[in-house]
């Protein structure tokens, strides 16, 4: 069965190899029991431990247990000269000096890439000099608030002529909020400096950095809404305002730098109170997007644009939260999404495509948990995995079709006896047809696992 083998697979690399940053997934009920369909490709989360033997730490407190949007923002030092002040009575030291101090005490870790897996043994001790900077942020819907919240999981600093020297961020911040920051208004801890968006910085592709392995969505991203861009972009605005110092009165003007388009243009219209009443966003002469609010929260319809002019997204807000029905599109112009909303959480028919326009997942949700009839395809249309959720887990009757790489059939032929004890030939051809039952009871045992209160049954349909 699906999520039993993944995590006896995962857990096996995992304690014979490395842990990694979001192991916490792992041990999490939820996503046990709904891990994604391709239950032996590790790749989504876990495919670093194939690549790299060597143990490094975790900090699965200081990971969400998902995340729906992944941006990289480059930070240039000429754009921001306070990260490269010095003022040792105020506790002030350039940003590179710190860096490199807490490098050479240990406090923190130079990594290869941006998995954080495989530590640079031959240049990490070797000083770096002032460069820019990316971050590699994670956005997340706050479940009490339903607002966007970002989540800074790695810095990078450039490295001419070697690359990137690669830090995990939570592990970074323990050093940065040692020292101080000059910002516009005060003075603020560097990791506060960070935390609160007061750089000025522009977005950059994830290829610029990393590998294509690196930057390949993990299985998370099956869930990611193309509508968490407005709230994103919201929040991205009011830091600049905050940043910037804008005078929050009347109509005012002002360049966003903090935008996948951007530099752009921002129109903005705060009501007696100060807050928020309305948002335009331009690049040029083409609208971007466009937002009213009621005492500084979303509420009305919501429309933004590619560069191009076409439509990127639609919707409306109600009184800040997500209401009724949302699309998105690719730039190609092509369906990305269809969603339904209640009170700001899913509710209703899902739909999710590849940009071949393809349909990848259709599924029910109830008041933002898992409910009804539940599909995924591959790009190609053939059926991957279909059952049913409730209350938000696996229930009932699955039916999959698990497409495995190569790399991952040798270590099945080597490790099976030993770990899996698959029947003999389900796997060889690179694609293994099971049925899954789940059920409320039952006991341990070579065809059932059960995890809490829960039980699952599993038969290989394609035994020789």
């Amino acid at each position: 069965m699906r999520p039993f083998i993944s995590f006896l697979f995962c857990s096996f690399l995992l304690s014979s190899h490395a842990q990694i940053a979001l192991d916490d997934l792992f041990i999490s009920e939820r996503w046990f029991l709904n891990a994604g369909a391709s239950f032996l490709d590790c790749h989504g989360v876990d495919g670093k431990a194939l690549r790299d033997a060597e143990r490094i730490r975790t900090y699965a407190l200081d990971e969400p247990y998902y995340w729906e949007k992944r941006v990289y923002l480059r930070v240039e030092p000429k754009d921001n000269p306070a990260l490269s002040m010095s003022v040792p009575m105020d506790s002030i030291m350039p940003f590179i000096d710190i860096v490199n101090s807490a490098v050479a005490s240990g406090e923190v870790t130079v990594w290869n890439d941006l998995d954080y897996v495989g530590s640079d043994a031959v240049n990490g001790k070797e000083p770096i000099v002032a460069a820019p900077i990316v971050l590699k942020v994670d956005f997340h819907i706050d479940t009490v608030t339903l607002r966007a919240v970002p989540h800074i999981v790695g810095l990078s600093v450039e490295r001419p002529g070697v690359g990137y020297a690669h830090y995990y961020y939570p592990e970074l911040s323990y050093a940065l909020r040692k020292y101080k920051v000059r910002s516009n208004k005060n003075l603020i801890t560097m990791d506060a400096y960070f935390k609160e968006f007061r750089f000025k910085a522009s977005w950059v592709d994830c290829s610029q950095v990393a590998s294509t392995h690196a930057c390949k969505p993990i299985q998370p991203s099956l869930e990611q809404q193309a509508e968490l861009d407005a709230l994103t972009e919201l929040f991205l605005l009011e830091r600049m305002i905050e940043r910037d110092a804008v005078i929050r009165s009347g109509k005012r003007s002002a360049s966003l730098d903090l935008h996948p388009y951007g530099p752009v243009k921002a129109s903005l219209n705060f009501d007696n109170a100060g807050n928020l009443a309305e948002v335009t966003i331009k690049k040029g002469d083409r609208l971007i997007s466009s937002l009213h609010l009621l005492e500084g929260r979303p509420d009305g319809p919501y429309r933004a644009f590619f560069p191009d002019g076409s439509l990127r997204e639609e919707g409306l807000f109600s009184n800040g939260l997500r209401e009724g029905k949302w699309n998105s599109w690719f730039p190609n112009r092509s369906i990305r999404s269809h969603r339904n909303y209640h009170q700001g959480k899913l509710h209703g028919l899902q739909q999710v495509y590849y940009s071949s326009g393809q349909l990848w997942l259709e599924y029910g949700m109830a008041n933002g948990e898992y409910e009804g009839p539940h599909k995924t395809w591959y790009e190609d249309g053939e059926l991957k995995a279909s059952g049913t959720m409730h209350e938000g887990f696996i229930s009932g009757e699955w039916d999959y079709t698990i497409r495995i790489q190569p790399a991952l059939i040798e270590h099945i032929n080597t490790y099976n006896e030993a770990y899996y004890h698959l029947p003999a030939g389900i796997w060889q051809d690179g694609v293994i047809n099971y049925h899954v039952t789940v059920t409320d009871s039952g006991e341990p045992g070579p065809m059932n696992s059960c995890l809490f209160d829960r039980c699952i049954q599993w038969a290989f349909s394609d035994v020789r």
